[in-house]
């Protein structure tokens, strides 16, 4: 009678060492695997996972999860439209990793959402999650000009991820110039939330027709922070906040 082994056939008489090596490359290998990008960034394949390497998107790009950038470079270039076919998936920067996203006055660079799958992007009520700087190194500057940031919308979530309809800045070396907001909804920061003594620079933007659950129906900077904020129209942001509690300010 045959008897299944869970080390699948592996020789209990090898040495103990031996043994730990193979058990761990077995079982360990899976999980590098699937930590990695999956897809090919096309409608039928679109990407989630992690950026294994420096990476250039240009055109067309679907995102169907979370995208992590933890110790890459990430660089978008002008006109490329960025869709997001799930109404969760983030853009998260951390570690090393940067973005630089830099379009023109006439190639902007788009993000967008089809969550509806139909084809047709950023329709009324389509929705995404948002692009997240997750503390990443201080070391590593972001740029991000010349974009669109519409249908962010994280304020279905009372945690962190409900910061920022369209970006969340927990990072200070980070400067977002000549950029267009709106359509974008977070729990606090309709378009963009500033985290803790973060100072990031924002100049030359448009932020328009945003909308938070409480507090910043535009931009929401927290205590500490100092970001620069320069030549901006802000005009047409909703907080929907109806105690007051929590400062409102649309």
């Amino acid at each position: 009678m045959q008897h299944f082994h869970p080390f699948g056939g592996l020789n209990l008489k090898e040495p103990l060492m031996k043994r730990v090596v193979i058990f761990l490359v077995y079982f360990l290998l899976p999980l590098t695997v699937t930590a990695q990008l999956s897809g090919n960034g096309t409608y039928a394949s679109p990407w989630s996972g992690t950026l294994d390497g420096d990476a250039v998107w240009s055109g067309t790009k679907y995102i169907n999860g979370d995208i992590t950038v933890d110790n890459e470079t990430l660089t978008i270039t002008p006109g490329a439209v960025i869709i997001f076919l799930s109404e969760s998936a983030d853009l998260i920067i951390t570690g090393t990793g940067a973005l630089e996203a830099v379009g023109s006055a006439g190639n902007m660079i788009t993000f967008t959402s089809d969550d509806d799958n139909d084809g047709n992007y950023g329709e009324t009520g389509e929705r995404w999650g948002h692009i997240w700087f997750n503390a990443p190194s201080e070391t590593m500057p972001s740029v991000i000009s010349y974009c669109i940031f519409e249908y962010g919308d994280v304020h279905g979530y009372t945690d962190y991820r409900g910061y920022g309809g369209a970006i969340h800045a927990n990072f200070s070396n980070l400067t977002v110039s000549d950029c267009i907001f709106r359509y974008n909804y977070g729990h606090w920061g309709g378009a963009v939330f500033v985290n803790q003594a973060k100072n990031p620079v924002i100049r030359n933007c448009h932020i328009v027709n945003n909308k938070s659950v409480h507090a910043g129906g535009g931009i929401y900077c927290w205590s500490g922070s100092s970001p620069q904020v320069i030549n901006c129209l802000i005009e047409s942001n909703e907080s929907l906040e109806e105690t007051y509690v929590n400062y409102a300010g649309g």
